[in-house]
């Protein structure tokens, strides 16, 4: 209660329209990871430079005779990257998704499960290819946005042509989801479950 005025009851939700806004939440934590890696990305791109930097600053320590840093700093470790495991989590809940409510004939579900799949691997690859060039990282990074948001183009379509409502990033549904940190799908399905049922 605000103000001496009860919020409006939220209709109960169907499952598709849980799962598809629980898609969209998930998509939208992913991009905002995402975003923050990108910047952090071009940060150290612009503060330390690519593999020419780097090969030029190995190359004149040695001949100084001089300690020289890595020629290939550690990479990899993308597995600990939120962005990573939240994207993994997104991907295993469209895979759900598409076997659920989208025909396996349609090109839609191939897409879907393609683009979710892409967010993940692309970020896995770049992550990997960070060692030889912060150029590829980055680019491989964007790729990975890229798909996210063509991921969250079908989840909406889904919603606007089955007259489903998409939740307002306010949507205490849509908080509830994203405060309980989900790590599994069958951790989605069961926050879907409370709400239908409760």
């Amino acid at each position: 209660m605000f103000c001496g005025v009860m919020p409006p009851e939220i209709p109960r939700a169907t499952y598709p329209e849980l799962a598809a806004n629980a898609g969209l939440a998930l998509a939208s934590v992913a991009a905002s990871l995402l975003d923050r890696q990108l910047a952090r990305l071009a940060e150290d791109f612009e503060e330390d430079g690519g593999f020419t930097e780097r090969l030029y600053q190995v190359r004149t320590a040695k001949r100084a005779g001089k300690d020289a840093p890595p020629l290939f700093p550690k990479h990899g470790g993308y597995q600990n990257l939120l962005s990573y495991q939240v994207s993994e989590l997104l991907f295993d809940l469209t895979c759900r998704f598409c076997d659920s409510y989208i025909s396996k004939r349609s090109r839609t579900h191939d897409q879907m499960v393609q683009a979710a799949r892409s967010v993940s691997r692309n970020i896995a690859e770049g992550s990997a290819t960070s060692g030889a060039s912060k150029k590829g990282e980055i680019k491989l990074t964007k790729v990975a946005r890229a798909s996210l948001e063509e991921l969250r183009g079908d989840y909406r379509a889904f919603l606007r042509h089955r007259n489903l409502p998409e939740w307002a990033p306010t949507d205490r549904r849509r908080r509830s989801l994203i405060s309980s940190r989900p790590k599994t799908a069958d951790d989605v399905l069961q926050w879907a479950r409370g709400l239908h049922d409760g």
